[in-house]
C-alpha cells in the first residue's frame, strides 16, 4: 500500500482486524510503501477490516472459504433382512448440506445439517435379488449393497446323510480367509475383492500389515481377518498381501 504525504508530515498505520498484519515499520514520515499480510479465511462467510493511516482508512474485504464435504464411509453391504447403517458428514461450521436417498427402500434420518453430522439409514428387508441404492449427502455419494432374499425351504435330507457342512458364519462373526485375490474393484481406500468365493470389503478403517491398499492386485495371495456383515460378505479388519517382488528377493 502506497502512502503519499509531504516530507515533513509524520504518520502511523494500524489495522482493526487480527487476520491482517502490517509488515515493517508502523510509523514514518513522508511518502512510503507499506506491505501487509492477509491470513486465509477459515469460515464459509466473507469478512472485512480496515487499515488506518492517520485519518485515512482503507477497507479490505475477503471472500468466504469454500464449503467442502467428505464422508466417513462411501459404501456398505447389508443382509437381505435389512437394518440400520450410518455414516458421518464432515465439513466446516456454517456449511449447509442435505442427505437424500435415490431409492424407496432406504429411509434417511438426519437429512440436513449446517456443520459436521451423522446420517442414519434404515434399510427395508429384501424379498428379491441383490440390489444397490445410493444416498447423496453434501454432493458426495454413499452406496448400499443389499444381499438377495434367502432361497426357499431346504430339501429333505436323505435317510443316511453324510457329515453336515459347516454353516456359514453369522453376521458379526470373526473370520479368517487366505488365498488368491480376484475380482478387484473400487478405488483405495474403498476396495472390494474376492477370496475363495467370499466377497471382502476394505475401507479406510482396514489395517494393512506389511502392505498397503495398492497391493490388492489380481492373482496375488492375501490373508484377511474380518467380520461378516452379510451372507458371503466380510468387512476386512486386517489384510496382509504377499507381494511377488518380496518372494523373488527372498529366493534369488
Amino acid at each position: 500500500m502506497a502512502i503519499t504525504a509531504a516530507r515533513e508530515c509524520t504518520w502511523t498505520i494500524a489495522t482493526n482486524a487480527n487476520w491482517m498484519s502490517i509488515s515493517g515499520n508502523r510509523s514514518g514520515q513522508g511518502e512510503a510503501t507499506i506491505a501487509y499480510n492477509v491470513a486465509a479465511n477459515p469460515a464459509p462467510a466473507p469478512r472485512s477490516g480496515t487499515i488506518s493511516v492517520g485519518a485515512q482508512t482503507v477497507q479490505v474485504s475477503q471472500a468466504a472459504a469454500p464449503c467442502q464435504f467428505s464422508l466417513s464411509r462411501t459404501q456398505d453391504a447389508i443382509s437381505s433382512s435389512g437394518g440400520r447403517l450410518s455414516f458421518d458428514v464432515s465439513t466446516m461450521n456454517g456449511c449447509g448440506w442435505t442427505a437424500a436417498s435415490t431409492v424407496s427402500w432406504i429411509d434417511v434420518r438426519g437429512q440436513s445439517g449446517n456443520a459436521s453430522g451423522t446420517v442414519t439409514l434404515t434399510v427395508e428387508s429384501n424379498s428379491g435379488g441383490q440390489r444397490v441404492g445410493r444416498v447423496n449427502a453434501g454432493g458426495q455419494s454413499y452406496t448400499v449393497t443389499q444381499a438377495a432374499a434367502t432361497s426357499g425351504p431346504s430339501p429333505t435330507p436323505s435317510p443316511s446323510p453324510g457329515p453336515s457342512p459347516v454353516p456359514p458364519p453369522a453376521p458379526g462373526d470373526r473370520v479368517f480367509l487366505a488365498g488368491a485375490i480376484f475380482n478387484v474393484s473400487g478405488r483405495c481406500p474403498d476396495v472390494t475383492f474376492t477370496i475363495s468365493d467370499t466377497t471382502v470389503v476394505a475401507d479406510r478403517s482396514t489395517d494393512y500389515r506389511k502392505s498397503d491398499c495398492g497391493d490388492l492386485k489380481e492373482g496375488r495371495t492375501a490373508a484377511v481377518e474380518g467380520v461378516t456383515i452379510a451372507t458371503g460378505v466380510v468387512r476386512a479388519m486386517t489384510i496382509v498381501v504377499e507381494k511377488k517382488e518380496e518372494k523373488d528377493s527372498a529366493n534369488p
